[in-house]
């Protein structure tokens, strides 16, 4: 028995912590405007980390050295926490640059990517700009070096575009643009309902579709049945580290997409974490939409980011009015009960906590910018 149960381990770990399956990919961005499938690059969304293991090993994380960083973040957004962030929402000014050149869409996997890439991608033909989707898709967190490398890849594929306007997506960490001498892009990002978003990337990692496509990039893909068939209340009920998340444990977060490439952004329970994540959003994003939303965050996008944006509604009416281009939809997707998915929002409370800041926000938005129309 115990050698079964190691060999079921093994056979998920191998699964996990495969070869790199972009080993092969480019490790710097090109300039690319040509058109590509709204769902290639679901292949790559889930199950790998920044170098190829799993992303949900729970390794206790050393944050030593950090707390120098964590007091300069304090020093610049002010250290009041929550109480100062349900006065300061960012949602009562327009954070959009007036003279941007470059919008800035750092996506988070399993947030309807794929239709915000469809969005952008027809919006650039309409409004004359170049849409760059980034061929690195499992490289979230970047050293300064790599942040640096971006910033001058970015320079210049704006400098190549025709319009002298470009759009840019990936799968990526907040980055500091202008702290790396940029001109001020304009940041944009959709998120989800955290739980929804977790479980949807749950049964995502396992499904046929996604097991296929990687045997058919050349990849040997060997999970046990077990795995394969695990359900979300299994995991939860068995304390399995793929769905736990342990205070102090290192693990990519929803937030971790809006709190940077600092390694404290990685860390459960840290809420040096959820302040910077909230304290970028404000002061940094234009929108952040939800997916429960989308209609109302699309109209906030037209709205405060027109000159790449004016469109997108009558885009996405067309999407959902067209059922062949839905993607990703996992239809044998088992329900949750409702007692499992409580205990996720009591484990996942830090994203969740972050979502609910969005999602005030986004209605102080409407409230400050649509009400008059």
């Amino acid at each position: 028995m115990e050698n079964t149960q190691k060999e079921t381990q093994y056979s998920e770990q191998i699964y996990y912590e495969s070869e790199n399956p972009t080993d092969s990919q480019p490790q710097d961005d090109v300039v690319d405007y040509g058109p590509r499938s709204d769902h290639e690059d679901e292949y790559y969304d889930e199950g790998y980390d920044d170098n190829g293991g799993n992303r949900n090993d729970g390794i206790k994380a050393d944050v030593s050295g950090e707390e120098g960083y964590v007091n300069d973040v304090n020093d610049e957004y002010g250290d009041n926490g929550d109480a100062e962030m349900m006065v300061d929402l960012g949602g009562r000014f327009n954070m959009t640059p007036p003279e941007a050149s470059i919008v800035i869409y750092n996506r988070v996997p399993k947030c309807a990517s794929s239709t915000m890439q469809t969005i952008l991608r027809r919006l650039s033909k309409h409004l004359t700009f170049e849409h760059v989707s980034s061929l690195i898709y499992d490289h979230h967190q970047l050293t300064r070096d790599e942040q640096e490398k971006l910033v001058e890849n970015l320079t210049t594929s704006l400098a190549a575009a025709p319009s002298h306007a470009l759009s840019y997506d990936r799968h990526l960490y907040y980055t500091n643009f202008t702290g790396l001498g940029m001109s001020p892009p304009v940041y944009i990002n959709i998120v989800r309902d955290p739980v929804e978003r977790f479980i949807s990337s749950f049964y995502y990692r396992r499904s046929e579709e996604r097991l296929n496509r990687i045997q058919m990039h050349g990849h040997l893909v060997s999970p046990s049945l077990s795995w394969v068939n695990r359900t979300v209340e299994q995991c939860v009920l068995l304390n399995d580290p793929e769905c736990s998340f342990v205070p102090g444990e290192e693990k990519e977060l929803m937030l971790s997409y809006f709190c940077g490439h600092q390694k404290f952004c990685r860390i459960v329970g840290n809420r040096d974490a959820v302040q910077m994540a909230k304290q970028v959003v404000s002061r940094e994003y234009s929108v952040v939409g939800l997916v429960e939303h989308m209609d109302l965050s699309l109209l906030l996008l037209e709205t405060l980011v027109p000159r790449f944006m004016e469109g997108a509604t009558e885009i996405y009416a067309n999407i959902r009015q067209r059922e062949h281009m839905v993607v990703n939809i996992n239809h044998k997707k088992p329900k949750v009960s409702v007692a499992i998915r409580e205990e996720l929002l009591r484990r996942m409370s830090d994203d969740v906590d972050f979502y609910y800041f969005l999602e005030q926000r986004l209605f102080e938005q409407r409230k400050n910018f649509l009400s008059k129309n």
